[in-house]
């Protein structure tokens, strides 16, 4: 059985992880950095799939807003943070472009 604690402080794990790589996502869409979408998308579904089912078994209640809106602003504020330090802002699409013609040479 699932300890509640243990469950809600899961949940703001889960919170944190989940807007950590939409935000991550929306700089990458921003920035074009197509490269790093489909990683972060497949994250994104994993996550919201996770956080449903845990919402589904504990119920709704301000408790679980609470943790969800803390994962979320911690989560959104590393994401943009560890974006601009760690992504080269530059056009992406660029890179895609000079891979599919040094592959087709």
């Amino acid at each position: 059985m699932i300890k509640m604690g243990q469950s809600l402080m899961d949940l703001i794990i889960a919170s944190y992880i989940s807007i950590f790589v939409k935000a991550f996502q929306q700089r990458n869409v921003a920035f074009n950095n197509y490269l790093y979408i489909p990683v972060f998308s497949l994250a994104m579904a994993f996550t919201e799939v996770y956080i449903i089912i845990n919402i589904v078994q504990l119920g709704a209640s301000w408790d679980v807003v609470w943790k969800l809106a803390t994962g979320a602003i911690l989560g959104c504020w590393t994401a943009m943070y560890l974006h601009s330090k760690l992504i080269k802002v530059e056009n992406d699409f660029e890179s895609i472009i000079n891979l599919v013609k040094n592959n087709a040479s």
